[in-house]
């Protein structure tokens, strides 16, 4: 389940994700819609199928778009992962450089053309398309 404000017009947006877990709102703040993603990889998910998943799923996506999520990658102990490329070969780049795990890793978290929405995310990180 994804909560937003009221304050951003939140609808539920059907995503067609074969094996992800995932879940997905457009939000509208003055004229400019956003898309919102939450994905989930388990641990015992296999990446390449995953990555193979996402690279399908991405494209459907009509607006900008915010990535948010646990991909079950350590993206400070590998900063040239795979995952990373794909989602540059989509337009998004990675917001999070700090740790986000008790652990001390950090999950990917990305966000795309939504600079023109100041205030949008608040203090959280995000991936950024564009």
């Amino acid at each position: 389940m994804t909560v937003a404000t009221q304050a951003v017009c939140p609808a539920e947006l059907a995503v067609t994700a074969s094996e992800l877990e995932c879940t997905a709102i457009t939000v509208t703040k003055s004229a400019t819609k956003v898309n919102i993603v939450t994905i989930y990889r388990p641990p015992c998910f296999p990446p390449a199928i995953f990555m193979e998943r996402l690279q399908n799923m991405l494209p459907l996506l009509q607006n900008p778009t915010i990535i948010l999520g646990d991909f079950n990658f350590d993206l400070l102990k590998y900063p040239d992962h795979a995952i990373l490329t794909v989602m540059k070969q989509f337009g998004f780049k990675q917001q999070v450089q700090t740790p986000t795990t008790d652990q001390g890793d950090s999950q990917l978290i990305c966000q795309g053309q939504v600079e023109d929405i100041p205030g949008l995310l608040g203090s959280s990180g995000a991936m950024l398309q564009g």
